[in-house]
């Protein structure tokens, strides 16, 4: 048995429940997205060797579930920080080229590619 019966939608909003069989497609096609990168990182190991991921609906690790809050510092935070809100909220809605983000990502075709 796995850890999970099925795989919530996000937030566990109720959008997908008046639509027929929905909830148990979105548990299969995630459920495949676990078995198919389990499985492409089994294929690069060594005999032996085993993926320290697993999909969570067919299998139970075992031992003590220890619950997390997820804490979110990035990118809104960082523009309050160094702006003020004022200037964040005109900020976060301005594209910038990808050259700003990356200096992997240099040249004429980065300058046009633009990002927020």
């Amino acid at each position: 048995m796995g850890l999970v019966a099925r795989f919530a939608p996000s937030a566990y909003l109720s959008d997908f429940n008046g639509i027929a069989g929905q909830l148990d497609q979105r548990h299969r096609t995630i459920s495949s997205w676990f078995d198919d990168s389990i499985s492409m990182e089994a294929s690069g190991l060594a005999h032996g060797d085993h993926v320290q991921f697993y999909n969570p609906s067919i299998f139970d690790p075992g031992g003590n579930v220890i619950e997390q809050a997820i804490v979110w510092n990035a990118f809104t935070t960082e523009l309050l920080r160094q702006c003020g809100r004022e200037e964040a909220l005109i900020e976060a809605d301005r594209l910038w080229p990808l050259t700003r983000y990356s200096a992997k990502g240099q040249g004429p075709e980065y300058e046009r590619v633009l990002y927020t």
